[in-house]
């Protein structure tokens, strides 16, 4: 039933899914740069790590591209 309603909804807002990238009935999902499970939603690991051994910028660019991956 849950799943009827949640697919339902998807129809009503307009929303469409790939075969292909539609993932039902799992414990963890990586979505939009997010790990959301049911610990709850955490930045992805792998933007944590680019995060984190980012040289320090020295331009304006740099700090333009830093700020585009931390979001």
């Amino acid at each position: 039933m849950v799943l009827y309603r949640c697919l339902a909804t998807f129809i009503i807002a307009g929303a469409t899914a790939s075969g292909k990238k539609l993932v039902l009935a799992t414990s963890r999902v990586d979505i939009v740069g997010h790990t959301c499970s049911i610990q709850g939603i955490r930045p992805h690991h792998g933007l944590i790590t680019k995060v984190t051994n980012w040289p320090v910028p020295t331009s304006v660019s740099h700090v333009r591209g830093f700020l585009g991956v931390a979001g």
